[in-house]
């Protein structure tokens, strides 16, 4: 469901997926060129998207992958994507898509 997601989300440019299901990931990478311009959940609904690469209406928009501007409670997270050494290691008051996706993969 996420890489149908992920597809019609109607990036400017045909993006390449990146997602090993095989390995457990629970993010889809949409890649345009050499940029990650959105991340897309295997886990629940909800994809963050750099601004003006994507329309669509259920939405986290960021201003770059690698800005700092989400905030969670820890365990919201801890609910959403289990418990691990790299997601306790995550600054929950200020962090990027980035960060998140790699706490959570």
């Amino acid at each position: 469901m996420a890489t149908e997601f992920a597809r019609g989300l109607g990036v400017h440019s045909e993006p390449v997926i990146d997602w090993d299901d095989g390995a457990g990931e629970s993010w889809v990478r949409l890649i345009v060129g050499n940029a990650v311009v959105a991340y897309v959940s295997t886990v629940f609904p909800v994809a963050i998207i750099e601004r003006n690469s994507a329309p669509v209406n259920e939405k986290i928009m960021v201003e770059a992958m690698a800005s700092r501007e989400l905030s969670s409670a820890k365990g919201a997270l801890e609910a959403a994507f289990g418990d691990s050494p790299r997601l306790d290691a995550l600054n929950t008051e200020r962090f990027s898509a980035d960060e998140l996706w790699y706490a959570t993969v």
